[in-house]
């Protein structure tokens, strides 16, 4: 399939609350919207934010050369937005998806939003989404499902990691040394609310149509189930593409066969 080269106009702005900006970056399409929703981007969290990144701003030059308004952005604590991770609540993130969704139908002038989110970036968008009635669609890319083994998997990848590390904790700083996972600060509150997510434990529907994107679609079948009780559209499909989350940023590939199922998936009903 051929790309679209035509030139985006990407805007840089801060919005949110004053004392506490939040960064992000609009991605305006060639000449005015065509598509009568605006999608927002949310990110994942940590390395897996820095490595996932490039193809975050892939995804929203390709959606709007679609003809989507885009709106990517980096929560309270985190990238160029206001503050500290030491600062940060789960509660906190999910207002900034609430906050990114008004600025992107504000920005846009479009009252509906799709949601794209990948791991803790997914799980955010399907529980802000559960509190809207806006939201027209989501794309869920690898979701975490429970807390609980997201962060047993991020500690396992932490100890890996110190096993090579040439540095060691010096004695009395163990349990700080326990409080970052790859190089972040990951305080205890913060690690309890993740613990806390169950997406396979709501009843709530988060859009009306909902795709999830992951290697193994087995991993994914309970949570495909719970959103369809729920009264979600819910399309499940493999991807052969690498986790681009677990790739060293300097080997990380762009997964352009994710991508464009991503932009067909959500540019699939005409406007």
């Amino acid at each position: 399939m051929a790309v679209d080269q035509t030139a985006t106009t990407r805007l840089p702005s801060c919005f949110g609350e004053a004392d506490s900006p939040l960064f992000g970056c609009y991605d305006q399409p060639p000449g005015s919207p065509t598509r009568d929703l605006a999608v927002v981007l949310c990110y994942p969290m940590g390395q897996e934010y820095i490595r996932a990144h490039r193809s975050f701003v892939q995804l929203a030059t390709r959606l709007a050369r679609a003809g989507f308004p885009v709106l990517r952005f980096d929560y309270f604590g985190s990238g160029d937005s206001a503050r500290d991770t030491e600062d940060a609540t789960l509660a906190r993130w999910l207002a900034d998806v609430h906050s990114a969704m008004d600025e992107a139908e504000r920005r846009s002038g479009r009252s509906r939003v799709s949601l794209v989110g990948l791991r803790l970036g997914a799980a955010l968008a399907a529980l802000a989404a559960c509190e809207r009635d806006d939201v027209d669609s989501i794309v869920l890319r690898a979701p975490l499902l429970q807390g609980r083994s997201y962060l047993r998997e991020l500690r396992g990848l932490q100890a890996e990691l110190l096993r090579f590390a040439y540095v060691r904790p010096e004695p009395g700083t163990e349990r700080n040394a326990a409080d970052e996972i790859l190089g972040f600060v990951s305080p205890d509150p913060l690690r309890e609310e993740i613990e806390a997510i169950d997406l396979l434990a709501s009843s709530a529907c988060p859009a009306r149509e909902v795709l999830i994107l992951d290697r193994d679609t087995s991993r994914v079948a309970a949570l495909e189930r719970t959103l369809a009780a729920a009264g979600a559209r819910v399309e499940s499909r493999p991807v052969p593409d690498p986790g681009i989350w677990l790739a060293e940023p300097f080997r990380g590939l762009v997964p352009h066969r994710t991508v464009t199922c991503i932009v067909e998936w959500l540019g699939r009903s005409p406007s």
